[in-house]
């Protein structure tokens, strides 16, 4: 499913680049080159990141 329809950015290739690393939207933006032209993808990929760090912050609580 493409998150980003300006710049053709899919939710995999998101997932991807958390699972790299990025962080942020910021990093998100310079990777991907997306959130900079109508920004609709903003909240979806705001919520990725959200559940990724969550996912991250849990396995590192009960590890």
């Amino acid at each position: 499913m493409y998150v980003c329809v300006c710049h053709g950015v899919t939710e995999s290739q998101v997932k991807q680049a958390l699972a790299e690393g990025v962080t942020s939207m910021a990093e998100l933006r310079l990777k991907l080159g997306m959130g900079g032209s109508c920004g609709k993808c903003l909240k979806q990929t705001g919520q990725m990141i959200k559940a990724e760090a969550n996912a991250k912050a849990n396995y590192y609580e009960v590890a």
